[in-house]
């Protein structure tokens, strides 16, 4: 009898480890670095992808029904956003579920989208790009030469509201992962250093000049 039940007990111990986790969602941006220079705008992409096993960026399966997602910088090190303008949602996911447009935030430190299909809707956004955002390297830091993280996170920090649903209205919230990203900011060439590449572009030009002229 004993026996019997510790077999029993071996079976639903397996059982249990047997069945498959969640298949994660991974919320990333299109570049793991980006390249920037102070003052100069440039363009971040946040893509999800239902299945990481697989190469590139895969849609969810039943089709997305609504999206909520943030990207956060560094504030010590100078980023700024152009406001609501800067943010672009698909136009699938452009809404609020009703007339209006997808709702859009742009805070100190972080800017974001809340986008919901529209309500005559009969299937689900079978895309990967979530939105794209444009930043700005603050110029008043310097001229560069510093690294900055950019990291993402759900549009609204609050359990008990589910930013990310299949077309079935299933909750995907559970199964996400945020990717993060750095941002090389480069030194901006200086003044004189710009005169010197032309002096010595100049100088060139006249030795090449001259050596034709010989020949």
């Amino acid at each position: 009898m004993f026996q019997r039940k510790s077999f029993g007990i071996i079976l639903v111990i397996l059982a249990l480890v047997a069945v498959p986790a969640p298949a994660s969602l991974t919320i990333g941006f299109d570049q793991s670095t980006y390249e920037a220079q102070p003052g100069q705008p440039f363009q971040v992409q946040v893509h999800l992808d239902a299945d990481p096993n697989t190469p590139g960026n895969q849609p969810v399966a039943a089709g997305l029904y609504s999206m909520g997602v943030r990207v956060y910088g560094n504030d010590s090190l100078g980023f700024y956003t152009l406001g609501t303008d800067s943010i672009v949602v698909p136009p699938e996911l452009d809404c609020d579920g009703f007339d209006g447009p997808a709702e859009k935030a742009s805070d100190l430190g972080s800017l974001g989208a809340l986008g919901v299909l529209p309500s005559e809707a009969t299937e689900g956004y079978d895309g990967t790009l979530l939105m794209t955002v444009t930043l700005v390297p603050d110029s008043s830091t310097g001229h560069g030469g510093f690294y900055s993280t950019l990291t993402l996170g759900e549009f609204f920090q609050n359990p008990s509201y589910d930013d990310f649903l299949d077309f079935a209205c299933n909750s995907l919230d559970s199964q996400l992962e945020f990717g993060t990203a750095v941002v090389h900011v480069v030194p901006e060439p200086s003044g004189l250093f710009l005169i010197l590449i032309a002096l010595l572009s100049f100088a060139r030009f006249g030795r090449r000049r001259r050596r034709k002229t010989l020949a």
